[in-house]
């Protein structure tokens, strides 16, 4: 019983000790925050046409805008969207709280997120302007088939952030809505 105690009494204090070295992880030295973003889509961009899809396949990857060139993402994730599953629900655990640059990417080749991702981040800056100036022509020279849907600049908030995505792409119009939440 006697050892009991001592063992009591010294294990905090070495724990301490450990935490003070920064040897103890995960539960006590280092927490991340969760990100958690709710995709709606109110019109797909692949249901103009008898020879679309009926479906989104999308390619969603996030970076932090700081450094540039852009460092690996701090997430991806791949779904599909149609008009039985109009939303889906990603969560993540990211590491700070920095802005966040985030490309919404709708899939029409057969290329997948391992050799698109690579290209979004090298060629982020010449993507984005080509986005915003609606250069197709320039996207298709650097993404091929795939059709960029948003690229939006994520600042951390307390509270939901909405991202509204509704343009028309060549002959397609589609309307996307990102919710996101930070929790801790």
């Amino acid at each position: 019983m006697h050892i009991l105690k001592i063992h009591l009494i010294f294990l905090p204090l070495w724990l301490l000790t450990q935490y003070a070295h920064g040897q103890v992880i995960d539960s006590v030295a280092y927490q991340q925050d969760t990100l958690e973003i709710v995709i709606e889509s109110f019109d797909l961009s692949e249901d103009m046409s008898v020879a679309s899809s009926g479906n989104d396949e999308l390619i969603f990857v996030a970076y932090q805008e700081q450094p540039t060139p852009l460092a690996e993402p701090v997430f991806t994730y791949q779904t599909t969207l149609d008009q039985q599953k109009t939303s889906d629900t990603l969560r993540f655990n990211v590491p700070n709280q920095q802005p966040m640059i985030l490309f919404l990417v709708e899939r029409d080749s057969d290329k997948d997120l391992a050799s698109i991702e690579p290209i979004l981040r090298i060629y982020a800056e010449q993507i984005t302007e080509a986005y915003h100036q609606m250069d197709y022509k320039t996207i298709s020279k650097y993404l091929g088939d795939e059709d960029i849907l948003g690229i939006k600049t994520y600042a951390w908030s307390q509270s939901a952030t909405v991202i509204e995505l509704k343009r028309r792409h060549k002959l397609d119009k589609y309307h996307y809505k990102l919710t996101i939440n930070s929790k801790k």
